[in-house]
């Protein structure tokens, strides 16, 4: 009778102490999860506050405005020419009739480039125009319009912003599909649909603006969209904060 005790405390004692040391290693890998979750999160939150800081300091820089546009401000707005873009729609990426405003390419930084300039307001879009440039000597005789009948292989050019938290025009061209229809309504109010054929996300030093600006189908008229996208860890020719990426979007006109 003593043996079977002594054998029976004998394997509660170990069974106590299974268990005991099963616990203390459950409670250090909880401790270790809820470490690793915190700092996760921790650098997520301050990746994004980065990400936030930044973004003001463009806004302040370039005079940005966020003010919503009505149902009126697009009804008024006019462009002067027929064969110009005034509105773009892209019923996926949920843009219904954004204003497209006139843009050219900025003054030259100190190395001499030029970049492509974009709208005041961050709910607007910007379309292309070689015309407008402030060195003479490098204006173009002919604007491209999405209309597209005056070349067929240079494609028309629209630009516009990107938020880190969402709110801006160009906000969902990533996720742009092929097939996806892009509306543009004239400055005559008729319609010009194209369909997107790719869509390109770039690291910006790797941009090719040639190819941006190149229709995608040889021969057929072609309209490509450039917005941001990434952190905002670089800066633009100027110094001013952007995003580390580009997305392209190529699209020809529908037949």
């Amino acid at each position: 009778m003593a043996t079977q005790k002594q054998h029976g405390s004998s394997t509660r004692k170990q069974s106590s102490g299974w268990l005991q040391s099963l616990a203390r290693l459950f409670s250090i890998i909880l401790a270790i999860m809820i470490v690793a979750m915190a700092t996760y999160w921790g650098m997520k939150f301050y990746e994004q506050w980065q990400n936030s800081q930044a973004e003001s300091e463009r806004n302040e820089q370039l005079g940005l405005s966020h003010e919503e546009v009505t149902d009126e401000d697009k009804a008024n707005h006019t462009v002067d020419g027929a064969d110009k873009p005034k509105l773009l729609s892209i019923p996926v990426a949920g843009i219904q009739d954004a204003r497209v405003q006139e843009i050219g390419l900025l003054s030259p930084s100190s190395s001499g480039s030029q970049q492509m300039d974009a709208p005041q307001n961050v709910h607007d879009v910007g379309w292309y125009n070689c015309q407008i440039n402030p060195v003479e000597s490098k204006r173009c005789a002919n604007y491209i319009s999405p209309l597209g009948d005056n070349n067929n292989q240079t494609a028309a050019i629209m630009d516009g912003h990107s938020c880190s938290g969402n709110g801006c025009v160009f906000d969902g061209l990533v996720d742009l599909q092929p097939g996806d229809e892009i509306i543009v309504t004239l400055g005559d109010d008729s319609q010009v649909t194209y369909l997107v054929d790719y869509v390109q996300v770039v690291d910006l030093d790797d941009l090719d603006m040639d190819q941006a600006m190149t229709a995608y189908q040889p021969g057929k008229p072609g309209l490509n969209l450039i917005t941001c996208d990434g952190s905002w860890s670089s800066r633009d020719s100027r110094g001013v904060r952007t995003m580390d990426r580009r997305v392209v979007v190529y699209s020809t006109k529908k037949e």
